[in-house]
């Protein structure tokens, strides 16, 4: 197995694909998928950096606040449908270069309770993950709002 440092920005750029692929097989209503965080900055070290990964899911069954027991010293436990999700990710995915992955699983809800969120000195969570790299969108159809804009310009 590779030591942390040697796995490079390449090297995970090659593996994104293969877990969209996976996240798309275990993930039941996977909305959207985007990679945010230091990973998409000069700051990210390989070999000390995580990679975080926004997984939004469609279904408020697997949002982050249902079901959540919270003990004492912050340590949280999921509700058992998030439980088989991570389990089901991480059992699917390269362990190698994976293991720098970090999920957060978060439903449309959740997104909107944590939008103006502020975690540490990282800024508001929610604007963070939704304003990562998109890799995957369920709702290609949808056009984003410099589309519209740029369409309603042409046809000025």
């Amino acid at each position: 197995m590779k030591v942390l440092e040697e796995i490079s920005r390449e090297e995970i750029e090659k593996e994104l694909p293969n877990i969209v692929r996976v996240l798309k097989d275990v993930v039941p209503s996977l909305s959207e998928v985007r990679v945010f965080g230091s990973y998409l900055g000069d700051d990210w070290l390989p070999g000390k950096s995580d990679v975080d990964l926004f997984v939004e899911i469609g279904d408020e069954n697997y949002s982050v606040r249902k079901g959540m027991i919270s003990l004492p010293n912050y340590y949280q436990i999921e509700n058992k449908l998030r439980q088989d999700v991570r389990s089901k990710i991480l059992g699917n995915i390269n362990q190698e270069v994976g293991g720098r992955f970090k999920f957060h699983l978060l439903s449309a809800g959740d997104v909107k309770a944590y939008w103006n969120y502020e975690e540490g000195n990282r800024g508001p969570m929610g604007k963070s993950m939704k304003s990562g790299r998109l890799l995957y969108s369920s709702n290609t159809l949808k056009p984003t709002l410099l589309q519209k804009l740029k369409l309603k310009l042409t046809n000025v």
